[in-house]
Order: structure tokens, then sequence, then C-alpha cells
């Protein structure tokens, strides 16, 4: 799964990032190796990305990355990954807003149903994935600032400002990487009193 050009974005700060899920509790022994779960696929508002996701992930082909935007989750997206490869493979999902969480395999594979299930609930409740208001203020003209547009933003108004509804994880790792590139993002304060 790893390729130059996905890989570039798992920094230190974005690796950060994506650990917060699996709890601690049951992160498995870095041998071991992991599956990744699809737990959500949220609005289906940009399909395109989403089937990109899908198939770098997957590193199949394009009709069966488009068959996994059917499927319901919660569903085993793929197993046997490194933990660096389960780790790309969350956060290109997150970018499309997609939840997923990895788990040993050996979880996956023998853990109670019951367990599974109840697991799978608390984790896409979980507050990273709960929604927020963030404003793309600008985005450099240049090749960072276009990768960061195809990465996070997909096809949006051409020219910022615009606001877009994303999970506090996605949110964490755009502000991460704009600030690298010259971007500007910002979260959009909760007006309803919460």
């Amino acid at each position: 799964m790893e390729t130059p050009e996905n890989t570039f974005w798992l920094d230190t700060e974005t690796k950060a990032a994506l650990q917060r899920v699996p709890p601690e509790k049951i992160a498995p022994a870095v041998t071991d190796t992991f599956a990744v779960v699809v737990l959500s696929q949220g609005a289906l508002h940009d399909h395109a990305r989403r089937v990109r996701a899908f198939h770098r992930v997957l590193c199949s082909t394009p009709p069966n990355a488009e068959l996994q935007t059917t499927r319901s989750p919660p569903f085993v997206l793929k197993r046997e990954l490194t933990l660096s490869d389960a780790m790309l493979a969350q956060f290109e999902l997150i970018c499309c807003d997609i939840v997923s969480v990895f788990l040993s395999d050996d979880v996956v594979s023998n853990a109670n149903p019951s367990y599974l299930v109840e697991l799978y609930r608390t984790v896409v409740q979980a507050d990273e994935f709960q929604t927020i208001s963030i404003r793309i203020v600008s985005v450099p003209e240049h090749a960072a600032g276009r990768a960061f547009t195809e990465q996070f933003i997909g096809s949006h108004p051409s020219h910022p400002p615009f606001e877009m509804v994303v999970m506090r994880k996605k949110a964490r790792v755009m502000y991460h990487w704009a600030k690298k590139i010259g971007a500007n993002v910002v979260a959009i304060p909760n007006t309803n009193g919460a």
C-alpha cells in the first residue's frame, strides 16, 4: 500500500492524530498484522473521492473500489496490514469522511461478535468522529497547495474562502498540514451555546 505519493502525508503529527483510535487497551503489538474496518461512510457528497480512497487502500481495480461504496458498514475492508499501512489506510479514509478503525487481525477474527458490535458502536460515537465546521480561508497556489486540496477538500468552490463540515480527526490533520504548506484553515466557533 505504501507509495511515495501517499506516505508523504504520514509525518509524526499525522500519525499521532490517527493513533487516538483504537483505544490503547486493545491496540496490538507492533509485530501484529492489522485489519481496517469501515464503520461509517458518512454523507455521500463526493463519490469519486470515496472510490479513490478505497482504491488506494485496496491497491486493486477501480471496479472493486467502486463496489466498496455499496457495502453496508461495519465491514472489514482489508486485512494483514502492517501498522504503517493500517495508519495510511485510516488516513486515506478519514480524508474522504469515512470512519474506520484498525485492529489486530487476531481481534477481528477471534473476538466475540457482541464485543465487536459494542466496540464499533463506541468508536463511531467517539468525539473525534463528531463533526465540526471549519473555514478554508486560503490555500496557496503551488504544488503542495494543490495536493492539500486534492487530499482533503476535493470538489468545492474553486476559490476560498468557503466552509466545510468535517470530523474532528480530519480537522486536526488538516490544521497541521495547512500550517506546514502555508494554507489558512480555521475552526468556526460553535454558536448554539453548547
